[in-house]
């Protein structure tokens, strides 16, 4: 039998269900950087609690470089992002005497329309 109505993943595009999907989805993603800004992330080089302000964040990574590009969208797709970045700043916001770069893992999941519903830094690894 022809049906005459797009289809991702067995459900109709922009459904009434994929409106409450990617509002739960933007909800856990809210949850999960709220929980990663409670919780101590420590820094693998010097041992000490990096700053959040250090960590990577999703309108830097996907909307200011990802996005930026334009014409690519990465769509029904998790995947995982190393993500260049500095240990400055000590856990009190004072900045470093030393330095270091870090390499930030994070993984992301983007819905069918190329919006990134899940952004979450899983770990931190020297460079």
């Amino acid at each position: 039998m022809f049906c005459s109505f797009s289809l991702i993943h067995g459900r109709r595009k922009n459904s009434k269900g994929d409106t409450m999907i990617r509002q739960i989805e933007e909800k856990k993603q809210h949850e999960s950087e709220v929980l990663l800004s409670q919780k101590k992330v420590m820094c693998p080089v010097c041992g000490e609690e990096i700053n959040e302000d250090n960590l990577p964040e999703v309108k830097g990574v996907i909307e200011d470089n990802l996005y930026y590009l334009g014409g690519v969208a990465i769509v029904n797709s998790s995947v995982q992002l190393l993500v260049d970045c500095w240990h400055e700043l000590t856990s009190g916001g004072i900045t470093l005497d030393d330095q270091h770069p870090l390499t930030a893992v994070i993984a992301c999941r983007f819905d069918g329309e190329g919006k990134c519903v899940q952004f979450e830094v899983t770990e931190i690894r020297g460079r």
